[in-house]
């Protein structure tokens, strides 16, 4: 009994010394889309993540991991006009949209590590798949140029449900600020491949009408956020 009790504290003890660390966090991003300008303009989201990750080495340089959490924003807003009637009149039609998602992403992250500095660089690339919506409405037109009165456009309003695929490379930097806690800034993209299913509403027929497209979007992003470590051997 008292080997098996020995083999057991020593194969504790082994693992023990073998473990690496885990960090678990919270950030803070923004996303400046560039897709759509053609509609009026670049469009804009804020969002938090949480996120944990794995040192794969004691010098905790290679880390794995996960996050998720949610996006929200508003695409900027929309006026286009185009002929319409057979005399040269012009028609504008003008709106906007918002959306959110919510990202689930594995990460994997390679970190300067650097012996009494509290200074880390790092890269790291997240891959995975975000599940949104985009709301979208139309404004309404009251009179149709050319036409007798009482033609006109009703107002629309739409809504997209969508999953993507989802990559986001980053560049960034951890800084301690004592203890357990890192403070994590960084910059980077976020590309989202999407198959959009649009559901558009006559609010005056009541009619509805489904359409499905795909589209690749992509994102600068800027975060910040602070981790939280736990156990392993950082260097300090």
């Amino acid at each position: 009994m008292k080997k098996v009790l020995l083999s057991l504290a020593l194969v504790g003890a082994g693992f023990a010394a073998s473990a690496q660390s885990f960090s678990f966090g919270a950030k803070l991003n923004n996303n400046l889309f560039f897709f759509d300008e053609s509609q009026g303009g670049a469009n804009y989201g804020i969002g938090l993540l949480v996120s944990g990750q794995y040192a794969l080495n004691r010098d905790e340089t290679f880390k794995l991991g996960l996050e998720t959490g949610y996006m929200s924003g508003s695409k900027a807003d929309f006026s286009t006009t185009v002929p319409f009637g057979f005399n040269g009149e012009t028609i504008t039609f003008s709106g906007y949209s918002k959306f959110g998602y919510v990202p689930l992403r594995a990460t994997a992250g390679y970190y300067f590590v650097q012996r009494r500095s509290p200074f880390t660089p790092y890269v790291q690339a997240g891959i995975g798949v975000a599940f949104g919506s985009t709301k979208s409405h139309m404004d309404g037109i009251d009179q149709i140029p050319g036409f007798p009165p009482g033609y006109s456009f009703p107002e629309m309003d739409g809504k997209e449900g969508w999953t993507g695929f989802n990559f986001v490379p980053r560049l960034g930097f951890n800084y301690n600020m004592g203890g357990s806690a890192d403070l994590d800034v960084y910059l980077g993209g976020n590309l989202l491949s999407v198959t959009q299913v649009a559901t558009t509403t006559d609010t005056q027929s009541g009619t509805t009408t489904t359409e499905k497209s795909t589209s690749t979007e992509f994102a600068l992003q800027f975060g910040v956020g602070i981790n939280f470590g736990t156990g392993g051997g950082r260097r300090r």
